[in-house]
């Protein structure tokens, strides 16, 4: 049997939902391997962090739609977010719940989805289209 993308992430989303109302936030803090455990979301103008062990929320109003989430790789109180096929992207410090800086894609691209942070978190490494050509 295959599944398309949006089956997997339908399906995960539920079965997230389950595991997420039937088990403490400290049970999936635990499976977790990051410093920080938390959960980041986000909505159309906003991103929210859950701290998984102590259930505390933390949101930041933006002015982009939330798509992927970079979380630095020395830093974990920030993280980038990009909107897919748009073309901006932002770093936000859930420390002092603020947006460091937004990043906009060259002229006539668009931001592909997710990206990746260089090992040291210097150089922010993104997929962009091409609005004319269509090229990736």
């Amino acid at each position: 049997m295959r599944f398309t993308r949006r089956d997997f992430l339908t399906f995960s989303g539920i079965a997230l939902s389950g595991a997420v109302m039937g088990l403490p936030f400290e049970s999936l803090a635990d499976a977790t391997n990051q410093r920080t455990p938390r959960l980041i979301v986000g909505t159309d103008k906003k991103l929210c962090s859950i701290d998984l062990k102590t259930g505390e929320e933390t949101a930041i109003d933006i002015a982009i739609k939330a798509h992927s989430y970079l979380q630095h790789p020395h830093n974990p109180d920030r993280f980038w977010t990009m909107e897919k096929w748009k073309p901006m992207a932002a770093e936000v410090d859930f420390k002092t719940k603020s947006v460091v800086h937004y990043l906009q894609s060259p002229n006539n691209t668009t931001f592909a989805g997710h990206g990746f942070l260089s090992p040291d978190g210097d150089m922010l490494y993104a997929p962009i289209a091409d609005l004319v050509t269509g090229d990736g």
